[in-house]
């Protein structure tokens, strides 16, 4: 978030569609980030652990659970989750508002990818 010149420019800014955006999109990336480090933890494993098992470094772990990478590849995360021994199902729902993507995706089977 940028610094504003005044507190009406702060107030219009936290009002607006793209901050509410951000914020959601920040608030998404921060639960993710809690439950991967939960789960691995109620695991009983310890970064080290995992980096071993999955051929990481500790270093490459902390960025992937605190998502300091660009992004995070659904075979990482399936990778990731595997070492844990928590299975991993990926189903595509429609949501309220359906678009031709959504309505394509509806008729694709379901499928557990095996990690």
């Amino acid at each position: 978030m940028s610094e504003h010149a005044s507190v009406e420019e702060m107030v219009n800014a936290l009002s607006s569609e793209s901050f509410a955006t951000e914020f959601a999109e920040q608030n998404a990336k921060t639960q993710l980030s809690q439950a991967l480090s939960a789960a691995r933890v109620a695991s009983g494993m310890t970064e080290r652990e995992i980096a071993d098992r999955l051929g990481w470094t500790e270093d490459d772990v902390v960025r992937f659970e605190y998502q300091e990478t660009d992004e995070i590849s659904l075979g990482d995360l399936a990778c990731y989750l595997g070492a844990l021994g928590i299975k991993v199902h990926l189903s595509f729902l429609p949501s309220e508002q359906k678009t031709p993507v959504l309505s394509s995706l509806n008729a694709l089977p379901e499928h557990d990818i095996a990690v």
